[in-house]
C-alpha cells in the first residue's frame, strides 16, 4: 500500500504531507499529527506529539527532543535523550508488542538509533532519537482531505497551500514554498501547542513558544556553507557521498539548505547532520553500502564501548537479547556504527548506550514476548504475580498489596503503593503517626492540638484557627472580624459565631447579621434598625433573644448578643441618624459615635453603660441620649411586659422597648420607637412617641457596633485552647 509522510528533521525542518517545507522553534509540546476528528471505519484514532529543545547553548535553534503517540489505549513516550519508552507510564524495552507478540496491534521496535512505532493499520511514527520524526500514514481515501489530519504536519490533499491552520481551522496564506521566517505564521502554529504531554523531568526550565524565540541571529554561512559542501557533490556524483546522488537534485538541494541553516547556528552538529544524511542516502543505495564519507568530512567515528567495534556497513538488525539470529533475516539496509564482537549480542534492555554482554547474561522474555532486564523484578497482573529473570529463565510467584495500598504505577513500574497515611513498601502499610510531627495541626505554634486516628489524624483547633490544619487565625466574632480577617468588603448579611453564650446558643454558635462594610473603612454589626412598626408588641424575651431580617436591615440584634459583644472587648456604638425636610427645613442626616458602649448582663436587667457622651456630626449640650450620670450605670432595658415604673415608658412609646430613663420621663431618646414616613409625618402632640433623639422625633435611626480600636483592636491572637475538632481523611480532605 503507498504511503505518505510528514517529517522533521534537523534544527528543525518541518515537511508536511503535501510538501511544504518551514522552520518552527518552539519548545512547548505541540500536536504534530492527527485526526481532525474521527477516521472513517475500520480505521482508529492516533495522535502524535512532540517537543522540541533547544540545541547547545542555542536559543534560537531547536531539534526534537521527545516525541509521545496515543494508538488504540495506549500512550507511548519516548525521550530522545535518553532512548528511553515508557507505555502507560511504565517503563518498557525494545522490541514492544501489544497485546503480545503472537497477536501484534502496536509495536515498538528499535535500531541504529531510531525508533518504529507501528499499528496494525499501517500508521507509523519514526523517530531517530538524533533528532528526525516521521508520521507515516496509508495514502488512501480514509486519510486523504483537508479537514482528515490536523496539526503542524499539515493535512494530506495534494495541495500545500492549505496545510498552515490554526486550532479554528482558519487557513494561513502561503505565498512561498518554502515559507520564511514571520511571527504571523508563528502564532498560527503556536495554536497547536497541548497541555497534554507527560512531563518526565519536573524541573525543566519554562517552554518558549515559536512567537517567543528570538530572531535567528546572524552566523557565518560561508563557513556552514564549506562545511556542507560534501552534500552538493552529491548531486555532481563526487565526494565522500558520491553514491548519494541517486536521491535526486531536488532532495539534495533541499537537505544542503537545511544543512547550512542547522550548522550555521549551531556549529557542534556538524556531524550529527551530515550523519543525519548518510543514513537517508542508505536508503536509495543498493545494499546501503556508501562506504566511509567520515575521513571526507573531518567526522570521527564514534567510540565503541567494550566487548564491540566499529563498522561503515552493519546489519541494521544487529543480533540481540531479544532476537540472535535476527541480521539473517534483516530487510533494511546497512548501518554505521558500533557492533557487538563474535560472542556477544546487544542488551536490548539498555539501549541508551550499546551495551554487548554474552547470550547466557541476558534477561528474559515474558508470555507476551515482551523482555526484562535479568535479576530485576517486576509485577504484573494488578499487581498479583511479581517475576524475575536468572540465567535466562523467568520465575514467578503470587504476589498481592496490603489492604491499606493500591496498586499503581509508581517510578515508572507498576507496584503497591501505601495509601495516604501509611508507610512501608506496598505488601506491608503501617500507619504512619502524623501526630509525632510537631508542625502537624500548626500544634507547634500552639494552634492546636493533633489526635493520631489510623490513617489519619484530626486537629482539635484552637479558638479562632481554621481548619483543617489550624493554619489560619481567623475568628468570626462579628463584621469586624470578616472585614479585616476575611477581607469581605461589601455590605450584607453574614454568618459570625460570637465565642460566648447568647440567647439559649452555645459559644461559637451561629448568628445571622448585617454588616456595613464600607462606612469608616467598615466592619459595623448592625444592632438596631427598623422601617415602621417592627419593634412594637415584643416581649422582654423578644428583646432578649433578638428578632428581624437582617438582609431588609430590619433588625434587632438581642440583648444577650449585645451583652456579650460589648463585654468581650470595647466596642463603639455608632448612630445614623435621619431628619425628613419639616416646616421649611431640608431633610439632614448626621451620626455621632459612642466610643465606649456596654451592656450589662440579665442580673442587671441589661441596664446600659455609656461613659462619654456622642461625639460626631450630631450636637448637643446635653446629649441626644446618655442625660443621666455617666460615671454611674445607666437605665435598665424595659419592653411592655416588664414596664412596672410609675412613668409607663413602654407604653407612651407605642409598646417599644429601650433604656427609658424613668427618673426623667423616660429620658430623652428612644431610637427603637416607631418610624413614620416622611410623607406622614405626625402630629406634634403624639410626634414625641414615635421615633426620639435628643427629645425631637427622628424620620430614621440606625444603630451599629464596632470594637473602639478597629482595626487594631485584635493585634496578638488569643490562645486560649478552646478547641474545634476537624478530622483530616487520608486523601487530604476533612470531615
Amino acid at each position: 500500500m503507498k504511503t505518505k509522510q510528514t517529517c522533521i528533521s534537523g534544527d528543525p525542518h518541518f515537511r508536511t504531507f503535501d510538501g511544504l517545507h518551514f522552520d518552527y522553534q518552539g519548545t512547548c509540546p505541540f500536536i504534530f499529527s492527527q485526526p481532525c476528528t474521527q477516521l472513517d471505519a475500520p480505521f482508529v484514532y492516533f495522535s502524535v506529539r512532540a517537543a522540541n529543545a533547544f540545541i547547545g547553548s542555542s536559543r534560537s535553534v531547536s531539534g526534537v527532543s521527545e516525541v509521545e503517540v496515543d494508538m488504540y489505549n495506549l500512550t507511548i513516550h519516548v525521550d530522545g535523550r535518553t532512548s528511553r519508552f515508557i507505555v502507560n507510564g511504565i517503563e518498557q524495552h525494545v522490541p514492544y508488542y501489544w497485546p503480545s507478540k503472537d497477536r501484534q496491534i502496536v509495536t515498538v521496535k528499535y535500531s541504529s538509533g531510531v525508533f518504529y512505532i507501528t499499528n496494525d493499520q499501517m500508521v507509523q511514527v519514526i523517530y531517530y532519537v538524533s533528532g528526525n520524526l516521521c508520521v507515516q500514514v496509508p495514502d488512501i481515501p480514509q486519510f486523504q482531505g483537508q479537514q482528515k489530519l490536523c496539526g503542524i504536519g499539515g493535512n494530506l490533499d495534494g495541495n500545500y497551500k492549505n496545510d498552515v491552520v490554526d486550532r479554528n481551522s482558519t487557513v494561513f496564506q502561503i505565498k512561498r514554498n518554502p515559507v520564511t521566517y514571520n511571527e504571523a505564521f508563528n502564532r498560527v502554529e503556536d495554536t497547536w501547542i497541548t497541555s497534554n504531554f507527560i512531563k518526565i523531568r519536573p524541573n525543566a526550565p519554562a517552554c518558549v513558544t515559536g512567537e517567543q524565540v528570538s530572531n535567528l541571529t546572524n552566523c557565518d554561512s560561508q563557513a556552514a556553507a564549506t562545511i556542507c559542501d560534501p552534500i552538493k557533490q552529491a548531486m555532481y556524483h563526487n565526494g565522500p557521498f558520491s553514491d548519494c546522488y541517486l536521491l535526486g537534485n531536488d532532495t539534495i538541494e533541499t537537505a544542503y539548505d537545511n544543512c547550512v541553516f542547522d550548522v550555521c547556528h549551531a556549529p557542534d552538529q556538524k556531524c550529527n547532520v551530515l550523519q543525519t544524511f548518510a543514513k537517508n542516502c542508505r536508503y536509495v543505495v543498493p545494499g546501503g553500502d556508501i562506504g566511509d564519507w567520515r575521513p571526507g568530512t573531518a567526522c570521527p567515528p564514534p567510540t565503541c564501548p567494550i566487548h564491540s567495534h566499529y563498522e561503515t556497513c552493519k546489519s541494521s538488525c544487529p543480533a540481540s537479547c531479544a532476537d540472535s539470529s535476527a541480521p539473517d533475516f534483516c530487510d533494511q539496509p546497512c548501518s554505521e556504527g558500533c557492533i557487538c564482537d563474535p560472542g556477544y549480542v546487544l542488551d536490548n534492555t539498555r539501549i541508551s548506550t550499546l551495551t554487548c554482554i554474552p547470550i547466557d547474561q541476558c534477561g528474559c522474555t515474558d508470555s507476551n514476548g515482551n523482555s526484562h532486564p535479568a535479576n530485576t523484578p517486576f509485577i504484573t497482573s494488578n499487581c498479583d504475580i511479581r517475576s524475575w529473570c536468572v540465567n535466562g529463565t523467568l520465575y514467578s510467584e503470587r504476589y498481592g498489596c496490603d489492604p491499606h495500598a493500591v496498586c499503581s504505577v509508581s517510578g515508572e513500574k507498576m507496584a503497591c503503593v501505601c495509601l495516604p497515611g501509611f508507610t512501608g513498601n506496598g505488601t506491608t502499610c503501617v500507619d504512619i503517626d502524623e501526630c509525632l510531627d510537631p508542625t502537624s495541626c500548626n500544634a507547634d505554634k500552639g494552634h492546636g492540638n493533633c489526635t493520631n486516628t489510623i490513617g489519619s489524624y484530626h486537629c482539635d483547633c484552637a479558638q479562632f484557627f481554621t481548619q483543617p490544619h489550624c493554619q489560619n487565625y481567623q475568628p468570626r466574632r462579628h463584621c469586624a472580624d470578616l472585614r479585616r480577617y476575611w477581607d469581605i468588603a461589601d455590605d450584607g448579611v453574614y454568618t459570625i459565631n460570637p465565642p460566648y453564650t447568647f440567647a439559649g446558643s452555645g459559644s461559637f454558635g451561629e448568628a445571622v447579621v448585617y454588616c456595613d462594610m464600607n462606612t469608616d473603612g467598615g466592619g459595623w454589626t448592625l444592632m438596631s434598625s427598623d422601617r415602621s412598626s417592627g419593634m412594637a408588641n415584643r416581649t422582654y424575651q423578644n428583646y432578649i433573644e433578638g428578632f428581624g431580617t437582617p438582609s431588609e436591615q430590619q433588625v434587632w440584634l438581642g440583648l444577650d448578643l449585645i451583652k456579650g459583644m460589648t463585654n468581650y472587648e470595647n466596642t463603639s456604638l455608632r448612630l445614623n441618624l435621619y431628619r425628613c425636610p419639616h416646616n421649611g427645613l431640608t431633610e439632614r442626616h448626621t451620626y455621632c459615635t459612642y466610643k465606649n458602649f456596654l451592656v450589662r448582663g440579665a442580673v442587671d436587667d441589661y441596664a446600659v453603660v455609656i461613659p462619654e457622651v456622642c461625639q460626631g456630626t450630631e450636637e448637643d449640650f446635653y446629649d441626644g441620649w446618655a442625660r443621666w450620670n455617666l460615671d454611674a450605670t445607666g437605665p435598665s432595658f424595659i419592653a411592655f411586659d416588664n414596664d412596672y415604673s410609675d412613668t409607663n415608658c413602654s407604653a407612651t412609646f407605642r409598646n417599644t422597648g429601650w433604656w427609658y430613663d424613668t427618673r426623667y420621663r423616660c429620658g430623652a431618646a428612644n431610637l427603637n420607637g416607631i418610624r413614620y414616613s416622611c410623607d406622614n409625618v405626625p402630629e406634634d402632640s403624639t410626634s414625641s412617641t414615635y421615633l426620639f433623639w435628643a427629645g425631637s422625633p427622628l424620620g430614621q435611626a440606625w444603630l451599629y457596633l464596632r470594637p473602639t480600636l478597629y482595626p487594631d483592636y485584635d493585634p496578638m491572637p488569643p490562645m486560649s485552647m478552646d478547641l474545634a475538632q476537624t478530622e483530616i481523611n487520608s486523601d487530604g480532605t476533612t470531615s
